[in-house]
Parts: structure tokens; sequence; C-alpha cells
């Protein structure tokens, strides 16, 4: 029988067809091996992804647990509180006259002791404190002028008869009016629903306060009818258990306040006419102002 070696040998017997093609072993080994190869190229893409993966995962889990847990645990860094150096020549916060003289200037109205290195602050200047109920002669001169004190910061010359003047340090400012001119008026708390028409819940009463006199106070230092930074009072009085308070003041301009029981003791104001608040001008006559705390509903 002969030998059948290759393809063209069985062809030439009859045994296989003319149009087929016989591949070669060799053929088929290195088909495999490929397909093979292709199988390992895919899985080893993969595991490379998979690889990838958890490489992520890992340092997500490991900035979570070393950056922000610990950033929620750790308590805040409480804030240093900045102590203020008296002496230094500059008026730090939390410093005033009153604790720090020697870095704060005093403002008008404020009492100067007897220390080196003090001074009134800008705009004013410094008076002699003298008895405030001295009284002018037929000259126009004051009588009864006591020195009371070393010296008082002053505003002389605006024209008001302000906070620590009077007719012996500045009779430019309170040359008008021989004595003090006497002001009063009425203190009344309204509670309640005041609503109209009706309003059967509201009720008004007289209220026992203090009553606090200022230097004229523009609209702008007044916050919700509260004064907002409440200084040195020309005068301080009480009002009654019928709301009636009286004063006696020299000539000038001047706002009342008065204290609010009800709102951590603000000061408070609730009439306002050009452009200052509860407002009143003493010009050698009897004067009157009526203030209403009005705690009701409207």
């Amino acid at each position: 029988m002969p030998e059948r070696s290759n393809g063209q040998d069985l062809r030439s017997c009859g045994l296989v067809p003319s149009k087929v093609r016989i591949l070669p072993p060799a053929y088929n080994k290195m088909k495999k091996e490929k397909e093979k190869k292709s199988v390992e190229k895919k899985e080893n893409s993969k595991k490379s992804v998979f690889v990838v993966i958890m490489v992520v995962f890992l340092l997500a889990a490991l900035a979570l647990i070393f950056f922000v847990i610990p950033l929620k645990i750790l308590p805040e860094t409480p804030e240093i509180p900045i102590v203020p150096m008296c002496g230094n020549g500059i008026c730090e916060q939390g410093e005033n006259h009153t604790n720090c003289g020697e870095d704060c200037c005093y403002p008008e109205g404020a009492y100067i002791p007897v220390i080196p290195n003090v001074k009134c602050c800008e705009g004013l200047q410094n008076g002699g404190n003298y008895d405030m109920n001295c009284v002018l002669n037929h000259d126009g001169e004051c009588e009864g002028c006591i020195l009371v004190g070393a010296s008082v910061c002053i505003n002389c010359g605006d024209g008001i008869c302000g906070l620590g003047e009077n007719y012996c340090n500045c009779l430019e400012d309170c040359k008008i009016g021989a004595t003090p001119t006497g002001v009063y008026g009425f203190v009344s708390l309204a509670l309640g629903n005041c609503m109209p028409p009706v309003g059967l819940s509201c009720s008004k009463s007289f209220l026992k306060t203090e009553v606090k006199i200022y230097r004229a106070v523009r609209e702008s230092e007044v916050e919700g009818n509260y004064l907002k930074n409440p200084g040195n009072p020309v005068m301080i009085v009480n009002s009654d258990e019928y709301g009636y308070y009286y004063v006696r003041l020299v000539n000038g301009k001047y706002s009342v306040f008065v204290e609010d029981p009800f709102n951590e003791h603000k000061e408070y104001c609730n009439s306002f006419s050009n452009g200052y608040a509860c407002a009143i001008e003493v010009n050698n006559n009897l004067a009157k102002l009526d203030i209403l705390l009005d705690r009701s509903t409207h």
C-alpha cells in the first residue's frame, strides 16, 4: 500500500477531493497556542482591573482612617484670647479710660485723675471740674463756683452746654440762663394687645425706673429704640411710683432715656425728631417730656 505522507498523495489516490485543503499538523498546533494565549491575555486583563480596583479601594480606606476620621474626632483648637497690655500706647480691645487711662483717651464728661500720661480724646478740652449750681451775678459772672475735682473733659464751643460743662468752665456754651431750669415728665408702660380698634387687653400703667439724661443723642446712635453705646449721662434720677421724674438742667439740648427692666436694663427711647432721639431743649422754661415704654402688640 502506498505511503500517505501528504495531501498530494491522498488526492492522487482519489481518497480526498481535490478542493479540500489539508492543513499540516504544525499549523493546528500554532492555532491552539494562539487561542490559549488569547484566553490567558483576557484573564490577565481581568486580574489587572481587579488589582487596580483593590488598590484604589485600599488607598481610599487609608485616607479615611488616617485623615478624615481623625479630623472629626480631634477637638477644635480653642482660640487664644488676645490679652491687652496696658502701657503699650495702644487702646486695645478690652481697654478703656477706666481700666487703662494710660493707653485710652478720656471721653466727654469723664473726670481725669491726677496721674501722668492721661489726656482727653481728640477735639475735647481739659476743663476745671466745678460745682454746676453756680449763679450769675449782675455783671454776668458766675458766683459760687466751687472746684470739686481736678479736671473734666469738655467740648466747649459747640454751642451745647454738654457733659461736664457749666457757667464756670464754659461760659461760651452755658452763658444763657442764670439758674438751671426744671425738666419733668412721666414714664409709662404699655402691655398686652393694643391693636386697634378695640385693644381690650391693652393696659397702660406708670413705671418706676431709672431716668438718664444725656447730651443730645442723634438717631444714628440708637438701634431698635435702644441706645447703642451708653456713655456718661449728664444726670440720673428715678421716676416715682406714679412714673413722675424731675431734674434741673442748664440751658442746652438733651435726650431722655429710661432703663428697660424687661430687656437687660437697656436704655430705651421712643420718640425721634429732627435727627435726634427723645430730644428736649432747655431754654429758661420748664420743659416736659413723657416716655412710653411700649411692650405691647400693635
